[in-house]
Parts: C-alpha cells; structure tokens; sequence
C-alpha cells in the first residue's frame, strides 16, 4: 500500500512539473455543454457525437472516505434539429461503460428541447446541461460525479447577460407514480455569478452565489421511509488580476462561505445546522491551473459534495467529526488539440490537519465532441 501511496504522489507531482504552461480555468471536462443556436443554423440536421474517456483514481485512506478507482468510457450519439433560431430538439442514447466489465453499466435514452427566448435566457427540459457545467464548488458538487452521475433529467434556465451568469435548475432523480415503493427524489439548484467589476486595470470581480436543496419523499407512495428535505446554500466574493505576460495570465482570489440546514421532520444527523468557509488562491497561465485553498468545517454536509469536506463519514454513514481542517492543492492541466478533441489531466490533494493525513486523486480525460451536419442549407458545423 505504502508503494502505491508513493507511485500516485510521484504521478501528482510529474504531471505538475512536465506541462510547461497554467491552465484556462473555463476549460470544462464534460460530456457536452450547452448549445447556443447559431442563426445559421435553423433547419439543419446535426449528428452530435460527445465521448468521454476517463481514468480517474482516488488514493483516499481518511475515515471519511474510502478509496476507488473509476475507468471507462462515456459515449452519447444524437441526431440534433435546430428548428429556428430559437428552438432546438435533439434525441439519442448515452452509454456508459466501465473497462474491465463486460457489461455495459447505463444505458438510456436522453431527449432535449431548447427554447431560446432571446440572447439572454433559454428553457432547457429533458436531458439537461448538468454536471461540471453547473460550477458548483467542490464542497457541493463532487468532480468526479461527472463521470458516473449522468445524464441529469428535468428542467432549466440558463441566463447570460452582461452583469450575470445563471444556471437555475430542477432535477429529478427518482420519478414515482402512484403506489410506488419507492420516493421520489429531485434536487433543486442555482449557480449565479455576478459581474460587479468587469474591466479595471486588468481587474475583475465577481460575486458567486449557489443553492443546492435535496428532497426526497411524497405524498403518492407507499414507503415506510420518512421525509427529508436539506441543502446548501453558498456565496463569497471572487477577484481575478490579469496579468497580460506570455507565460503567466492571471492571479485569482476567492472567499466562499457555506451553510447546511436540514429541515426534515426527522433529521438525517445529530445535526440540523452546519457551516464552512473556504479561501482559494491559483495561478494561471496558458493550458495549466494551480490553487492552493483551505477549508474549515463545522457539521457540515452537502449531499452531492465531496465526502473529505463533510463532518460525516461516508463508512460509518454517521457525523463523528465536527470540526473538519484542510489544505487543498489542486492541479489541472487542459488543452484542445484540435477541432472537438481536448485532454485533461489534474491532481487533487487534501491535507487533513486534525487527522494529519494527506489524500489525493489524479485523473486523465480524453474527450470528443463534435457536430457533422447531415442535413441543412449551412455549410458550418454548428459547433455548441
């Protein structure tokens, strides 16, 4: 195990040193992203082929979290009609395949319906843009998720403006007719960033606010279970400088603030109340980003969050440890080599000081993405 341990720190720090430049910090390893319908684009037929290979290995020996390791492939064909400049509707089917197994682990259908009532906002129901595409903090959203916990289901607004960048969604997990067994589950969420300062001597400031309520239960069902509803809610202050040099780009800042509330008639933990409070700092330069962070905790817990920032210990399923103190190191490596194809390579680490321990995951995705016209007076790709 100590060869092991030794081997993946080696690997962290190797990857940290042979990529020469600090890396875009919108460079999002997912699946797909939104589509933006390009007026050019109405009435053409698109064949949209999103794939996602991913090794991803998480050296994790902290009593909140065992260790695991994930590698396969993500696979989503669709045939994609943009009817208008404002309307588009695609279907296919996404498959997820661990390698090793012979089976395939998901296979499903996925359906979209995009309106876009104006430059501003747009309705997405269906199959939704969900995962990393959301920007939840790592707290919230675990980053690996984007990897098993697809595709997201239910409905959403996207807003872009000059002062805001907003995602607001519902997504329902767990869908139940009348006598079921089983509850039904549906996750609500928001993920806002305001632009107070776009432009000032190389300075940018934003204000980033996020929301993230569970609820599981009902009225229809026939489960014993009781009901719980509890959440996150998150917000802070972000400043970026921007550096305009050829090798370094930028130096960025953040302060995030966090709270837990269970509102349950019977409480998931010992616990109904809990915050957090997080400062960043990174670098960045052209391909590679390096941050360096903190984290105090206190009964903390977030239900789709990364499991080493909570006060509760995914083993024992039970609170235990109140007070949580991390340093975080993260490193990320992105690039686009060519048109729909881009690599990323990153390391986690996390510095346990209560518990004097480090933990740590590195990762590798290959993604392809790209659009090949069937149908349509367009000529262009109609990439998102």
């Amino acid at each position: 195990m100590r060869k092991r341990k030794v081997f993946g720190l080696g690997l962290f720090f190797l990857w940290a040193a042979a990529f020469p430049a600090v890396a875009q910090g919108d460079f999002l390893p997912v699946l797909y992203r939104p589509d933006t319908l390009p007026a050019g684009n109405a009435k053409t037929l698109f064949l949209r082929i999103s794939n996602n290979n991913f090794l991803f290995d998480a050296e994790y020996f902290s009593p909140l979290e065992v260790g695991y390791t994930w590698i396969g492939l993500q696979f989503q064909p669709e045939l994609v009609y943009q009817v208008s400049d404002h309307f588009l509707i695609k279907g296919g089917v996404y498959l997820l395949k661990y390698s090793g197994r012979e089976e395939t682990s998901d296979v499903r259908p996925v359906f979209t319906a995009v309106y876009k009532f104006s430059d501003v906002i747009s309705l997405v129901m269906g199959s939704v843009y969900g995962s990393l595409n959301h920007r939840l903090p790592e707290p919230l959203y675990k980053y690996d998720r984007s990897m098993y916990d697809l595709p997201e289901e239910g409905v959403q607004a996207l807003v872009h403006t000059s002062w805001l960048e907003g995602d607001y969604w519902l997504q329902w997990r767990n869908f139940i007719l009348p006598g079921d067994p089983d509850q039904e589950r549906l996750v609500f969420g928001t993920s806002s960033r305001f632009r107070i300062l776009r432009e000032w001597e190389g300075w940018r400031l934003t204000i980033p606010l996020y929301t993230l309520i569970y609820h599981q239960g009902g009225q229809i069902d026939s489960s014993p279970a009781p009901v719980h509803t509890f959440g996150n809610l998150a917000g802070g202050v972000a400043a970026e400088k921007m550096l305009g040099g050829k090798f370094f780009r930028s130096v960025s800042g953040e302060l995030l603030v966090y709270d837990y509330f269970d509102n349950s008639g019977q409480p998931l933990f010992d616990f109904t109340a809990g915050w957090g409070l997080q400062p960043v700092a990174g670098v960045s330069a052209k391909d590679l980003l390096l941050q360096v962070g903190y984290w105090y905790g206190h009964n903390f817990y977030a239900y789709l969050g990364e499991q080493l920032y909570a006060s509760v210990s995914e083993r024992t399923d039970a609170a235990g440890y109140t007070n949580r103190n991390l340093l975080t190191f993260k490193v990320k490596y992105g690039k686009t080599f060519e048109k729909g194809v881009g690599l990323t390579v990153y390391g986690n680490g996390y510095y346990d000081i209560g518990l004097a321990r480090f933990d740590y995951n590195v990762g590798l995705q290959l993604l392809f993405n790209a659009d090949f016209r069937l149908l349509g007076p367009n000529k262009g790709s109609g990439k998102k």
